[in-house]
């Protein structure tokens, strides 16, 4: 009987993709016996796949979580733990090089890339498909269970991170590995060994990452090895189960007062914001239509609100190009402005917005058509008192152009979610990127 369910769950595996495009809700699982079983495909998380001599896998997988970047000054950036696990010393899951799917037993017998022409049971170079570097594509495991920039290593950036960095042999708790530092930042390589069959090898001993890349021979994979006594470029058989560690490109941030996106209106924007010097500071927080910063932000402290008829006032030409109510125009001159809203609205739905970590600051990295790109960061609002508010989870930034008498248009720029919103109060302090007319 067990030879028959697996008949039917392996048909199910190989068929479950084709299915998922169909009109059909679910799928049911029928066994000789005449007992089926029907899922829907709301209800699935993962397939499983084993061989008839195993015993049945029960325990199933934790997805874990998407990790964080880690600038070690290196020409990418490495995540803070391996793809499916939650936590630096996390181990996660073991794959098969460009093979997606989590599988408790890694064989040549059921690596999705390898067809026995020669019926010999033995893994040759022309019998193994799918060839060359396999990063950013839809078999880069890392790009597909993390998504985003994410990616799988080269083995170029593997051997970057072997020779640039210090390497300390530690422990977390009962967990093995290398602690790997540059430019005042670590990260930890647990020794996750590596599955051959359904066992785990060298677990606490070794550490065999896997990278995009091929050897020279196509049977093999490239791999980072290490041990606590060394750690190599390496290769190994490409349908055994290795981690994962992903690393993300650098953005090509634009360092420059002045930045050309590429924009259709030609709209050039600030490099950083009123009262920074640098991308990635948050600069002074002003209420709309003031230009001087102050402790609170509140209807007490704010110029157009009168008490004496609780009621709010606006100039009659706005506040935009104004040096007395335009903080952009006061401080960086005539040709700069604090964005109307439709400005800002154009940012957003001509420019590619990435959430990345820039200098150690939170933000958007927004690059325009042409290449270039801006840094906004996270730099919160200011209400009552002198503690920002939302500072790494936010970037509130104004516009010129009010909604109401009570809210400005303003962008909230959070790690989820980037729009222009109508409910932030015109009288709190939030952070201005200027910008100016392009002059040919």
């Amino acid at each position: 009987m067990k030879n028959n369910i697996l008949a039917k769950i392996t048909a199910v595996c190989f068929f479950l993709a084709a299915c998922f495009s169909m009109s059909a809700q679910g799928i049911m699982v029928y066994t000789k016996d005449g007992k089926f079983v029907t899922y829907s495909y709301s209800d699935l998380d993962s397939i499983v796949t084993f061989d008839a001599a195993e015993e049945v896998p029960v325990v199933p997988f934790e997805k874990g979580a998407v990790g964080s970047l880690v600038d070690l000054g290196l020409s990418v950036d490495w995540a803070n733990w391996n793809v499916g696990a939650s936590s630096e010393d996390g181990l996660g899951h073991y794959f098969a090089w460009a093979d997606t799917t989590w599988k408790h037993s890694c064989t040549f017998g059921n690596y999705m890339h390898f067809k026995d022409v020669n019926n010999d049971g033995m893994l040759q170079d022309g019998e193994m498909s799918v060839l060359g570097d396999i990063k950013e594509t839809k078999l880069d495991v890392a790009r597909v269970e993390w998504g985003g920039e994410w990616r799988m290593p080269t083995k170029a950036e593997i051997a970057e991170l072997i020779d640039s960095c210090e390497w300390t042999w530690t422990s977390i708790g009962d967990v093995q590995g290398w602690r790997v530092a540059r430019n005042g930042k670590n990260i930890f390589l647990p020794a996750a060994g590596y599955r051959d069959g359904a066992e785990v090898y060298e677990e606490n001993e070794a550490g065999n990452y896997m990278a995009s890349t091929l050897s020279a021979d196509a049977t093999m994979a490239d791999i980072m090895r290490f041990t606590a006594d060394t750690c190599v470029c390496d290769s190994n058989y490409r349908y055994y189960g290795f981690v994962v560690r992903p690393v993300a490109t650098k953005p090509n941030i634009t360092i420059a007062k002045e930045v050309d996106l590429g924009l259709p209106s030609g709209t050039i924007w600030a490099g950083w914001n009123v009262g920074a010097s640098a991308p990635q500071e948050y600069g002074n927080h002003y209420a709309w239509g003031e230009v001087e910063t102050k402790d609170d932000y509140m209807r007490e402290t704010y110029k157009f609100y009168d008490a004496a008829t609780d009621s709010y006032s606006t100039p009659v030409n706005g506040i935009i190009g104004d040096p007395e109510y335009d903080v952009a125009t006061k401080e960086w001159g005539a040709e700069w402005q604090i964005p109307t809203d439709v400005q800002l609205q154009e940012l957003i739905d001509n420019c590619e917005w990435r959430w990345y970590i820039f200098n150690d600051k939170n933000g958007y990295v927004v690059t325009g058509p042409n290449g270039n790109a801006i840094f906004l960061p996270a730099s919160g609002l200011r209400a009552k008192g002198s503690k920002i508010s939302f500072d790494g989870t936010c970037g509130y930034y104004s516009t010129g152009t009010l909604h109401s008498d009570y809210f400005t248009r303003a962008l909230e720029a959070k790690e989820t979610s980037v729009k222009i919103t109508n409910s932030n109060y015109r009288l709190y302090g939030y952070t201005i990127r200027p910008i100016k007319a392009k002059t040919e």
